[in-house]
């Protein structure tokens, strides 16, 4: 019996040793990082027995392979992208070229401004008669940006047919980057209906509008040029921020000075900088590789150096045509003299002959004065498609104007002009608050004539 119990005991140590052992192995390991399932990760750092390994620095390691299977850039080949312009808040304002992102050869959108890329992806030409087998668009999407900081970026899958883009629930999908150690990531859409053979169906990529403000700063015209007015040249903007003095005949003149160059120049008593304005940069968009799968999930071959031919027509925005407004429907209840404009039929039930039709296909809003408005204007609208959120945006600051008449682009204005095209209810105000007390209301701003551009 006693024999038995050593027996016993023996055989626990041997199984608890092996359990040590299978616990403290340094072997691969696998991490489930959202799109990235299955990536395996490598514990420790640098391999030390190769005396040239280095630690990457942070922003500069290899871009992570994200097992996607199609076109990953490495022929040099970008001719199956190209960019989208005919959206509005696209502006014919990014391109996309070949770079080396981390290593890799990968294809780099840029965008201009406040542009909205729109990257055009044609299944048709990268999978030829397999295009109709294709259910899911896999990209590899990274963000980068100018300074080497990281910034997330988002956006959506698009789907076009025939040319046209679809509206179905399904040929829509929204993609993220959020956080540095998942950039790059996948964006991933299925869809349910296949593409068409042929030419003139493709996806589009989509990256929101990300621009955040710069570690440095601009000044305003208005500021740098007071600050450095010459005698002799006419001071612009903020005269009131001048030094003045009386001279001998009792008139009021401003003060000059010399400054450091010998000139002499107005004695500027504002800001040195004027009004400051924000530097913003927004984020390139990095594409790593592009992969396509069946409806069993497994990835089509694809053409590498297929090249993309649009028709002619394919980024003109149409013919422009003119939406009147009329007389203002509709004004804000608290500063119902400052804040009037427009409402579509039956909103808080009230008439107009304008239909949500009017507003969804407007991209300009052009306002026409008796004269230049002393005050600030700004533009303000809400719908059903933007959960009636109040958005007000300047368009006009105080004593800048010297025109007349104002076009503004509705999606430079709005920064979420995206959800305006889905709008079944609209208001829309035109905001103005004057520097005289007789003109300082809407009706102070002499409006002509006020209309939308659209285009069909």
């Amino acid at each position: 019996m006693k024999i038995k119990r050593i027996i016993a005991l023996i055989v626990s140590l041997m199984l608890l040793v092996g359990i040590f052992t299978a616990c403290t192995d340094d072997g691969p390991a696998t991490t489930d990082s959202g799109d990235n399932t299955g990536t395996t990760v490598t514990p420790g750092g640098p391999d030390e027995s190769d005396p040239g390994a280095v630690t990457p620095a942070p922003g500069t390691a290899p871009a992570a392979d994200l097992g996607i299977q199609g076109v990953d850039f490495s022929n040099g080949n970008i001719g199956f992208l190209d960019m989208y312009y005919k959206p509005v808040d696209a502006k014919s304002g990014a391109t996309v070229e070949l770079t080396t992102f981390r290593g890799a050869s990968a294809a780099k959108v840029t965008p201009v401004g406040s542009s909205v890329p729109y990257v055009v992806i044609d299944a048709a030409s990268l999978l030829g008669d397999k295009v109709t087998e294709a259910r899911t668009i896999e990209i590899g999407i990274a963000s980068d940006r100018p300074d080497g900081s990281f910034m997330s970026v988002s956006g959506e899958i698009l789907t076009f047919r025939n040319w046209e883009e679809s509206r179905a629930g399904s040929d829509k999908g929204k993609w993220s980057v959020f956080i540095d150690s998942m950039n790059p990531n996948t964006a991933r859409l299925t869809i349910d209906q296949p593409l068409g053979a042929g030419e003139g169906n493709f996806f589009v990529l989509r990256k929101h509008y990300d621009a955040v403000q710069d570690a440095s700063v601009i000044c305003s015209v208005c500021g740098s040029a007071n600050k450095n007015a010459a005698v002799g040249t006419d001071i612009i903007c903020d005269y009131q921020d001048f030094a003045v003095t009386v001279n001998e005949d009792g008139e009021e003149v401003y003060v000059t000075e010399i400054n450091a160059n010998g000139d002499e120049v107005f004695v500027y008593e504002g800001d040195p900088c004027g009004n400051v304005i924000p530097n913003l940069i927004p984020s390139n968009l990095i594409i790593t590789a592009i992969g396509f799968k069946d409806a069993d999930g497994n990835y089509l071959d694809v053409n590498a150096d297929a090249v993309f031919t649009a028709p002619e027509n394919f980024n003109d925005m149409g013919t422009p045509y003119i939406i009147e407004l009329g007389d203002f429907s509709t004004m804000n209840n608290i500063n119902n003299a400052n804040q009037s404009g427009w409402l579509t039929q039956g909103v808080d039930g009230k008439d107009s002959f304008l239909s949500a039709e009017d507003f969804q296909g407007a991209v300009m809003f052009v306002m026409e004065l008796e004269s230049p408005p002393e005050g600030t204007v700004q533009l303000i609208w809400m719908g059903d498609g933007n959960s009636w959120s109040w958005t007000q945006e300047p368009v006009i600051a105080e004593g800048t104007a010297t025109e007349t008449v104002y076009e503004f682009n509705l999606a430079e204005v709005f920064g979420n002009y995206e959800a305006w095209p889905e709008s079944t209810q609209f208001k829309f105000y035109i905001s103005y608050f004057g520097t005289d007390d007789n003109e300082s209301d809407v009706e102070g701003l002499g409006i002509i004539n006020a209309y939308f551009i659209g285009y069909a």
